[in-house]
């Protein structure tokens, strides 16, 4: 059975720690390695670490100053000793089967990346789910890292990492990963838990919002850089979906972003993609509500969209 490496990064997690580490123990793929990467974390959860170490020898800790989730999770690549990795947020929880379906998806479809679906929990239990079929995920409207086990030379070979210090690191990194990955595979099944937090990145709207700009950068970079022809449609719909009506929302939400500096960003957007508001694959899957938005984006109607966008939160979001 080959390696697979677990990588779970840990800050201020004691009350969920638990749940975590004993769904990645209790996994019917056995030949795993753990890493528990403790970002400096305050709390207790050292103390958790210490405790499941030693009754599961398959695991490591590790301690290190706090540099956020991607300094974390790139710590755990350096550390991984397994062909495969995966990352689990340590406030999330897996089922027992998601390594040995993902790993034998790989295998049987013989790919480099295969992902499956997500329940959305809370403290109560399931209370929703995100299905993504091939198109969803080709779309990166949700380029989640932790739903999927990789090929661990994508990214030591290609020096694919995690950014350092930006929120939205995932947007970032999982494209590069799929552009350059020889096949993709999918399982069609709930098999990672995702925990609802409202104190999340995704529902925080201060300056950092704009960490989009430098993620997406990281990826139109990448992308010329390795002449990736075949993915013009999709680099672009990225670029529409999460550089232009994700970034307006979220710019909108923040008190801390002005309307000018969100219009330099659009611009600088439409001069690298002058077609972008006619992009087939935006075409086919923006809803009404998002091609309103893109509509006063076009027109300049920033401060109108705001308003909107701060009455209609939920529709929106």
């Amino acid at each position: 059975m080959e390696l697979i490496t677990v990588i779970i990064p840990i800050y201020n997690v004691e009350k969920f720690l638990e749940r975590c580490i004993t769904s990645v123990i209790n996994q019917t793929y056995k030949s795993i390695e753990i890493l528990l990467i403790n970002d400096g974390s305050p709390d207790n959860s050292d103390k958790i670490m210490e405790k499941y170490a030693k009754k599961d020898n398959r695991i490591k800790c590790f301690y290190k100053k706090n540099g956020g989730l991607s300094d974390a999770r790139n710590y755990g690549l350096k550390h991984a000793k397994g062909k495969y990795v995966c990352f689990i947020d340590s406030d999330d929880y897996i089922d027992k089967n998601y390594v040995l379906k993902l790993y034998d998806s790989i295998k049987q479809n013989s790919s480099e990346i295969a992902w499956c679906d997500f329940n959305m929990v809370d403290d109560s239990g399931i209370t929703g789910e995100i299905i993504q079929t091939e198109d969803d995920l080709w779309s990166f409207e949700m380029p989640s890292a932790c739903n999927k086990l990789f090929l661990k030379s994508l990214f030591t070979k290609n020096e694919i990492y995690f950014p350092k210090g930006i929120w939205y690191e995932d947007l970032a990194t999982t494209p590069r990963l799929f552009f350059i990955a020889k096949k993709v595979s999918r399982v069609n099944e709930k098999l990672y838990n995702y925990y609802n937090n409202n104190e999340s990145i995704t529902k925080t709207y201060s300056k950092k919002v704009m960490d989009i700009k430098e993620c997406l950068l990281t990826v139109y970079d990448f992308y010329k850089e390795n002449n990736i022809k075949k993915y013009d449609d999709i680099i672009e719909y990225i670029y529409l979906y999460s550089g232009i009506l994700n970034t307006t929302f979220r710019a909108s939400m923040s008190n801390e972003v002005s309307i000018k500096e969100l219009k330099e960003y659009v611009f600088d957007v439409e001069e690298k993609f002058p077609n972008i508001y006619n992009n087939k694959i935006g075409k086919k899957r923006l809803d009404k509500t998002r091609k309103l938005l893109m509509i006063l984006v076009k027109m300049r109607m920033f401060s109108f969209a705001k308003i909107i966008i701060r009455t209609k939160k939920k529709i929106f979001g």
